[in-house]
């Protein structure tokens, strides 16, 4: 399968993390870390375990993300893509300084619908 072998190729060369957000009430979130170019880290399947929505958790997991982007990985952008439906992360991502690049809007198919994923960027300070 391509796609596992990209994943895996990923993981051994540095360039892919996956994150996973736990308390004391076991796993909350997850969230996934991968290199697009040398300066950019895209971040990519941001889950929270929808009993725990709206407590924050969200915020804080993204914000974890950035620091490790930036601190531990060096990354000068952070990039990420969001469907438009999907208020609640557009505004949490907001929060965080993540910016709409509205030129970049990609289309994809879900079953019998077609989903508009906008393209939001940060760039640390």
């Amino acid at each position: 399968m391509i796609c596992s072998n990209t994943y895996t190729y990923m993981v051994l060369n540095n360039t892919y993390w996956a994150m996973t957000a736990e308390d004391e009430k076991g796993i909350v979130g997850h969230i996934t870390l991968r290199f697009t170019d040398q300066e950019t880290v895209r971040l990519g399947f941001v889950l929270v375990d929808e009993s725990r929505r709206g407590q924050g958790l969200g915020k804080e997991l993204v914000s974890m993300a950035i620091s490790y982007a930036q601190q531990v990985l060096g990354a000068k952008r952070i990039a990420l893509g969001v469907f438009t439906e999907n208020i609640s992360a557009r505004r949490c991502y907001e929060s965080l300084g993540f910016l709409q690049d509205m030129d970049h809007v990609e289309k994809y198919q879900m079953k019998d619908e077609v989903w508009d994923c906008i393209e939001m960027l940060y760039i640390p300070k």
